[in-house]
């Protein structure tokens, strides 16, 4: 089963506040962004016909 991966830059025994950092200072939290990244992510599972549940509130 194949998967997605990526980098983060970070070695091996990186703490984990650390690490939800350097992946805060990645984000971009705007709208634009949010939608970018919910964009993707709905392709991403169309493409492999993974099913999508939304709940808002």
């Amino acid at each position: 089963m194949g998967g997605t991966y990526w980098s983060d830059g970070l070695s091996s025994g990186t703490k984990t506040k650390e690490y939800l950092d350097k992946l805060d200072e990645a984000l971009e939290v705007c709208p634009d962004g949010v939608s970018t990244r919910d964009e993707k992510v709905f392709r991403f599972l169309r493409e492999r016909n993974i099913p999508l549940v939304m709940l808002t509130s």
